[in-house]
């Protein structure tokens, strides 16, 4: 046989026709593989290393490549992917949203290592923010999902996840549900709550034998983002991770959507996360942040988990997207919520443990933008007493100066402010230092002197040229230099008058 590292170009082709491997470039009247990779006869040579079997190949056998094996992505790769494929096309209010909507998605390839799942709670303050396009790029990521449903019913949820278990259900146009009151939409809120556990079902209800009727249970349990201008109910919301969007500004472009050549680019995203999420599957625990409430810990933990599994930056987005998201909902779920923490500012503000109806209300209603200052829905004491006596309190005749008045304490609401409220904000550290002059207070920093009418920055005295009950309102009143320093002469050049 002749030497194979000698082969001429016309034998080249010849040769790499005869195994079956007629390359591009020679197919386009090109040189061969010498331009750019390997040429042909070292690739030849090193299928003959491999298999021993040249000899047949010169014979006009044909010859069958090897398959080639693609390495399995890492889980951080294929989240990164879902990533840059959603910032795309549309534009979330907050960097933290778009970690959540990520992880959501892989979460629904390993919905069976959960055993909560969390809802996306996708809103806007108008139509035009992008929700609709959010959910279209979802129904091409998620597992299991079968496009979007508008307005559903209640029969319409449990009957799609009969016929997909645990698969992915996405429900646009929510708001219109809930703003009916009727019966038939609160069916639909109950399901969606119950949807929130493994395991739930609802029972209904269905034709059987002979023109009877059996009982039937309807898994429900799956993941769902549901999208709607507005705020969602209150029990929704609790079960969800909140992705608000906004209108687009002119500086933020996205790209156009265009279905067709979207779902072709989406396929091999999906693919990698699906087969990334078979190599590194995340644990059925996590580490929860303390920072979140039972029920928003409970709707994390399969991200988080997620987030563990993928390595890298993922945790540390993942946690921070978890704090950020449930710290910038407000605690107004319910008015009971929201009479709670306004009681406890008028008690840090006034610095009292007691306080009379009458003026714990006119407290509350000095705020004009609170919701205790509506003229059609006054806060009376009766309606003051119903709203807090949900929590287990109620007024008592205290004696507040000279008086005997219907009134309320403080220590009868500390146990509910720790179980419904978050810790309350600490008092902000005065400002003794200043970062020009290390030190010297920054009270302004500066005063003007008594000269000719003109300002005069000058520097106050350093805190060490007074006791410390002269600067520090934190120290007591039995400072060893107190009365010494109170007693001495004031210098002549203090500045200032007296």
């Amino acid at each position: 046989m002749k030497d194979l590292a000698r082969l001429d170009e016309d034998e080249e082709r010849g040769m790499a026709t005869s195994v079956g491997w007629y390359a591009p470039a020679y197919a386009a009247g090109g040189t061969g593989m010498r331009d750019g990779g390997p040429s042909a006869s070292e690739a030849i040579v090193k299928m003959a290393a491999a298999h021993s079997d040249l000899r047949r190949a010169a014979d006009g056998e044909p010859y069958v490549l090897p398959p080639v094996v693609q390495p399995t992505p890492s889980l951080a790769e294929a989240l990164n992917g879902i990533e840059q494929f959603l910032r795309r096309f549309v534009v979330l209010a907050r960097p933290e949203a778009l970690v959540a909507v990520v992880l959501w998605v892989a979460h629904t390839y390993a919905i069976e290592h959960a055993e909560a799942t969390p809802y996306l709670a996708i809103s806007s303050p108008e139509k035009q923010s992008g929700k609709t396009r959010l959910l279209e790029c979802l129904a091409l990521l998620a597992h299991d999902c079968d496009g979007i449903a508008i307005t559903p019913t209640a029969s319409t949820i449990f009957r799609t996840l009969e016929a997909t278990p645990e698969g992915t259900l996405l429900l646009d146009e929510l708001d219109a549900v809930f703003r009916d009151h009727s019966d038939k939409y609160e069916e639909v809120r109950a399901v969606i709550n119950a949807g929130h556990r493994r395991g739930a079902t609802v029972r209904r209800s269905v034709p059987g034998p002979k023109n009877t009727w059996i009982v039937k249970k309807f898994p429900v349990f799956g993941p769902k983002a549901l999208a709607g201008i507005g705020k969602l109910p209150d029990t929704v919301t609790d079960r969800s991770i909140p992705i608000l969007m906004l209108k687009r500004k002119r500086t933020e472009p996205v790209e156009r959507f265009r279905q067709r050549t979207v779902r072709e680019e989406a396929a091999p995203i999906v693919a990698a996360l699906a087969e990334a999420l078979a190599a590194q599957p995340p644990a059925l625990e996590a580490d929860i942040p303390a920072e979140l409430p039972d029920r928003a810990g409970d709707a994390w933990e399969p991200l988080l988990a997620i987030a563990e599994a993928a390595g890298g930056t993922w945790p540390a987005r993942a946690r921070r997207a978890a704090i950020v998201l449930h710290a910038g909902r407000e605690q107004d779920d319910s008015l009971g919520l929201r009479l709670l923490a306004d009681v406890r500012v008028v008690f840090d503000a006034r610095g009292v443990e007691r306080i009379s109806t009458a003026d714990l209300i006119a407290a509350l209603q000095a705020d004009e933008e609170g919701p205790w200052a509506s003229e059609r829905t006054p806060l009376t004491p009766h309606r003051f007493a119903r709203l807090i006596h949900s929590f287990g309190i109620a007024s008592k005749q205290l004696r507040i100066g000279l008086a005997s008045l219907k009134g309320y304490e403080r220590e009868s609401f500390v146990d509910s402010w720790e179980r419904y409220l978050p810790a309350a904000p600490s008092p902000s550290e005065p400002k003794h230092r200043n970062t020009e002059h290390e030190r010297s207070f920054d009270v302004s920093d500066r005063t003007p002197s008594d000269g000719d009418g003109s300002v005069e920055l000058v520097d106050l005295p350093i805190e060490e040229d007074y006791p410390r009950s002269a600067w520090d309102p934190d120290a007591g009143a039995d400072d060893p230099e107190a009365e010494l320093w109170l007693a001495a002469p004031v210098p002549a050049d203090a500045g200032g008058a007296p």
